[in-house]
């Protein structure tokens, strides 16, 4: 169990999570995206072990987003369903979950482009060996219970999940949010990795500004 504080986007991809990630760096909370699936993968297998999700060579990164891996030979990881365990890791983490209207964010991923081997649906489709329909209500069901289980599970600790909507809040309400323990700058917010402007995948996006901090700093709000 680690006292330190850490940030986790724990919504789906094509939510936000660069833009997120681009905020928090520019404030200077130290963060890392993506890493191209090693984020995911590493996390997924040393929380497979019975140990602490973060390798020592994160422990000074702050914010963690897009901790997703779908090239994997072991299947789809996707760390936003481990919350849980996250959170019994690291008790003085805090949790976004990023979220949009869900016919949309599926439109945005059948739409999304990866670098090699196909789309991002066609990877899916591969890994899970559903047909494109089947997996589009996958996701649709995926979406509903990651929701409804986050919500429920933080209902008494609303100091621990912020819910961030993409299309509908600002980012003064992340800045508002974080107040007392990260001094993040809404002006620092811009919409990134949108599918219809750009289509190649994310890349890495990593950026270090400040060490996070050292000790619990959460406090109910």
């Amino acid at each position: 169990m680690s006292h330190n504080v850490y940030v986790f986007q724990i919504g789906f991809n094509k939510c936000g999570t660069r833009s997120l990630c681009a905020l928090f760096n520019k404030s200077g909370v130290r963060g890392i995206h993506y890493k191209r699936g090693r984020l995911a993968t590493a996390m997924h297998n040393r929380i497979k072990e019975g140990e602490l999700p973060l390798p020592e060579r994160w422990e000074t990164v702050t914010f963690f987003s897009d901790m997703e891996n779908i090239h994997g030979k072991k299947g789809i990881i996707d760390i936003g369903d481990l919350f849980r365990e996250l959170d019994k890791s690291y008790p003085c983490s805090i949790f976004i979950l990023n979220t949009r209207d869900r016919e949309r964010w599926i439109k945005s991923r059948l739409s999304h482009n990866t670098r090699n081997k196909g789309t991002y649906c066609q990877i899916c489709m591969r890994q899970t060996g559903l047909s494109r329909q089947k997996l589009i209500q996958k996701w649709r069901k995926d979406w509903d219970r990651r929701h409804m289980e986050v919500k429920e599970y933080f209902a008494d600790r609303p100091h621990k999940l912020l819910v961030y909507d993409i299309e509908k809040d600002k980012p003064r309400k992340i800045a508002k949010f974080f107040r007392g323990t990260f001094q993040i700058n809404p002006q620092h917010w811009k919409v990134m990795g949108e599918t219809k402007k750009k289509k190649e995948s994310r890349g890495e996006h990593t950026a270090c500004c400040r060490p996070a901090l050292a000790s619990c700093a959460v406090a109910a709000r």
